[in-house]
Parts: C-alpha cells; sequence; structure tokens
C-alpha cells in the first residue's frame, strides 16, 4: 500500500517555536540547580 502524505508546514513552524523557546529558557536556567528539568527539556519527549 502506498499512502501520499503532504507537509504540513504549519505543524513545522510550531515544532520550530518550541524548540527555540526550550533553547531560550535553557539559557536563562541555572542548569547545575534544576538538572532534571534540564535533562528532560533536551531529550525529553514532546508531542
Amino acid at each position: 500500500m502506498i499512502t501520499k502524505t503532504q507537509p504540513d508546514k504549519q505543524k513545522a513552524e510550531s515544532l520550530k517555536k518550541m524548540a527555540e523557546i526550550t533553547l531560550q529558557r535553557l539559557e536563562e536556567m541555572d542548569l547545575v540547580k534544576y538538572p532534571s528539568n534540564t535533562l528532560n527539556d533536551y531529550y525529553g519527549q514532546h508531542p
């Protein structure tokens, strides 16, 4: 079975914006004080 897909530009833009916000928050946060949050931000699962 062949499934055709279409690019979801709106979802891609949303994911990009979420990643930018996460990186900005990581720059502002004390990474040593909140290590589990840092690990979750870098490696956690996002929908």
